[in-house]
């Protein structure tokens, strides 16, 4: 029952720090009669909002260096609004359209570019955020980082190297928290084995 609790607790520690450590792309896009333009990209602390689950005008995806999806959204430049007046017009619905917007996309280790298409599957804006994950020089070659960009991470083509590969995926944060629960239980089990020990020769 104790080692329960005892690595229930660092689960919950673990996630806490995580959330803690949350982060998104936050930048602005704008609409004119010549197409989309993005303002420049920030990383912040913070959520991105749940997906709509209805298709919208344009998709946002965030792709890492070798052409992954790391992760899909869609937005659009309308709003809903929905009227809290008494009366004739009580329970209404109009239309807001706006020529700007505020995306917020999940923040991802291994991200190089944010791409947004529109409604018929059509690239029609790219903005780069690989330089917010520069981890060249830990001897991990990432999914942002090549032989020409960071040699001293990944090993050129042919190249006699050996390193470490990190998938994009994976999270370095929950892969500590389950290293930390694989030593609180060694721990537990050698203090129980000590303590059968002492027991016999008493």
């Amino acid at each position: 029952m104790r080692i329960f609790v005892i690595m229930l607790v660092i689960v919950i520690l673990s996630g806490g720090v995580h959330a803690a450590d949350e982060k998104v792309y936050y930048f602005t896009v704008n609409r004119s009669d010549t197409g989309l333009l993005a303002g420049d990209a920030a990383v912040i602390p913070g959520a991105a909002p749940v997906s709509p689950s209805d298709f919208m005008d344009y998709r946002v995806e965030l792709v890492d260096g070798e052409g992954s999806v790391l992760y899909s959204s869609y937005f659009s430049f309308r709003s809903t609004l929905h009227s809290e007046n008494f009366g004739a017009d009580s329970g209404s619905v109009s239309e807001s359209v706006s020529d700007s917007t505020v995306l917020l996309v999940p923040f991802f280790a291994a991200g190089k570019t944010i791409a947004i298409y529109d409604n018929s599957g059509s690239a029609i804006l790219e903005i780069p955020v690989g330089h917010f994950s520069d981890f060249c020089g830990d001897n991990v070659c990432r999914g942002v980082e090549t032989s020409e960009s960071c040699p001293s991470d990944c090993a050129a083509p042919g190249a006699n190297k050996t390193g470490i590969s990190l998938p994009a995926n994976v999270d370095p944060i929950m892969l500590a928290g389950a290293a930390i629960l694989v030593l609180a239980a060694f721990l537990y089990y050698a203090f129980k084995m000590a303590g059968k020990s002492d027991n016999l020769y008493n």
